[in-house]
């Protein structure tokens, strides 16, 4: 069976596969999910160096072969399946975690071997088996110096060993490098420091691509932001600053001569501002004045056309406009003469 998939990761449950010699196998491959198949046997694994993690729980599996060349492996489920002894995993140095729950192991002793090439295996699940000696179980794990679990019984289902009184007590005794048994620690407290989430497959690389993610981020804030070249918008506000400056001091300078004494300067720029100021208002008040034009039909013959008719209201606006200009000159005239002379003396 060809595989056609390019993630690092694959999944074939329930798949119908009887035989892992039918798939071809990509090399890349990290995690090989293989659950609920009719596998007998473990072979064509050796090339899958990089395989880091390995389900072949509920399958139909006896014997613990196949395994030899995976030496990154650090989680292997082989649950549910017809295995009687643990053995065959002794090259696997990089082993953390180790489920042959639901079989029917009698023998663990091969995991003795493990611990002579200073494995790093820290969780072994062996509930659901057919374990009976307390010595047995001491002698097999005393080597393995890394362990830190051991499951003999979880959710009713456990060894005949478990029947023995204070076994629990007996193994702490004996391994002392274990943190907890059936998840309880040596003061019969549930281990909190259990952790049951990194063991998940591909969950190591999503958390270091988040840690360099963070990295990076981190990084790009710390660099000190360049600034932006923009000549054009600048020259822009230059002319502005400029332009409302030149505004500034010639509102300055008027005020100034506003407030000043009077001065022949002084009256004629106010005199100028006066009559700036009365056109302005003129304008204005012609255009708030204006009439509508009025359209009439002027009928000739059979074709009429419209004509406008303003009317004389127009001459009186443009009249009223030249009155008040006028007094408003002679107004201005008669008061910068005044000043001119000085006003009237005191006899």
């Amino acid at each position: 069976m060809a595989v056609s998939n390019d993630s690092k990761h694959l999944s074939l449950i329930d798949a119908g596969i009887s035989n892992i010699w039918s798939l071809s196998l990509p090399s890349y491959l990290e995690s090989l999910n293989l659950h609920g198949n009719h596998i007998q046997n473990i072979s064509n694994l050796s090339h899958l160096v990089r395989l880091a993690h390995l389900d072949l729980s509920a399958n139909q599996i006896t014997v613990l072969d196949g395994l030899e060349k995976l030496e990154s492996l650090k989680t292997l489920n082989l649950s549910c399946n017809l295995i009687t002894s643990v053995d065959g995993v002794s090259h696997l140095r990089s082993l953390q975690r180790l489920d042959v729950s639901y079989n029917q192991v009698r023998d663990i002793g091969g995991l003795a071997e493990l611990g002579f090439r200073h494995s790093q295996l820290q969780y072994v699940s062996l509930h659901g088996n057919k374990l009976r000696s307390v010595a047995h179980v001491v002698d097999s794990l005393r080597t393995v110096k890394s362990l830190r679990h051991l499951v003999l019984t979880q959710d009713g289902s456990g060894n005949p060993i478990c029947s023995h009184q204070g076994y629990e007590t007996e193994l702490f005794s004996n391994l002392p490098q274990l943190e907890s048994i059936n998840d309880l620690d040596r003061s019969g407290k549930f281990n909190s420091t259990l952790d049951n989430v990194s063991f998940i497959p591909g969950l190591e690389a999503y958390l270091d691509f988040l840690l360099s993610s963070e990295k990076e981020q981190s990084s790009q804030e710390s660099v000190t932001p360049q600034s932006l070249i923009t000549p054009k918008i600048d020259a822009v506000m230059d002319q502005f600053r400029q332009k409302f400056l030149h505004g500034g001091e010639t509102s300055s300078s008027m005020g100034l001569s506003a407030s000043s004494p009077p001065s022949d300067n002084g009256q004629h720029t106010e005199s100028m501002r006066k009559i700036l100021s009365d056109r302005e208002f003129s304008s204005q008040s012609l255009r708030k004045e204006r009439p509508r034009a009025r359209v009439g039909w002027q009928s000739s013959g059979e074709d009429s056309e419209p004509v406008q008719d303003v009317g004389s209201d127009r001459d009186g606006v443009m009249s009223n406009r030249r009155r008040k200009t006028e007094k408003s000159h002679s107004q201005q005239t008669g008061r910068s003469g005044k000043g001119a002379r000085g006003g009237p003396q005191t006899q």
